[in-house]
C-alpha cells in the first residue's frame, strides 16, 4: 500500500491483514496559519501521552523546513492490531481527530509502512 489517505482502505488493511510485524504511519497535517499557536500547543501536549500508548514504539512531530504550514507525525506501532486499537482511544478520537482537525486547512495525508520489507 503506497498511500493510505483513503482511511477506509487503511482501516480495512489493519482489520484484515495477516502481517504481524511493526507498522508505521507518516501523517502530513496542513494547519491553519491563523491557528498556528493553538495547533502547535496541542501537538506539544500530544507527544508524551502518545509515546505512552500501548504498543507505541516511536512518536515524533516534525515541522517542514521549507516554510509553509505543514507538520509531520511519524509513528511506529508494535503491530497492526495495536495501531487499530489506538484509533479507538480518546487520545486519537478527541485530540487527533477533534482538536487538531478543527485547526487544519486540508485533510491529512497518511502513508502506511511496514518495516524491513517484511
Amino acid at each position: 500500500m503506497d498511500n493510505a489517505s483513503d482511511v477506509g482502505k487503511l482501516m480495512q488493511w489493519l482489520q484484515t491483514t495477516d502481517y504481524k510485524g511493526v507498522v508505521g504511519l507518516t501523517v502530513m497535517l496542513p494547519y491553519n496559519k491563523e491557528k498556528k499557536e493553538e495547533f502547535f500547543q496541542i501537538c506539544r501536549d500530544l507527544v508524551e501521552p502518545m509515546r505512552k500508548e500501548p504498543g507505541n514504539l516511536r512518536f515524533f512531530i516534525n515541522k517542514c523546513p521549507f516554510g509553509g504550514n505543514i507538520v509531520y507525525f511519524s509513528e511506529e506501532w508494535e503491530s497492526p492490531q495495536l495501531l487499530l486499537a489506538h484509533f479507538g482511544r480518546p487520545i486519537f478520537t478527541d485530540i487527533c481527530i477533534g482538536q487538531l482537525s478543527a485547526r487544519q486547512t486540508d485533510p491529512a495525508s497518511i502513508a502506511l509502512f511496514t518495516r524491513n520489507f517484511e
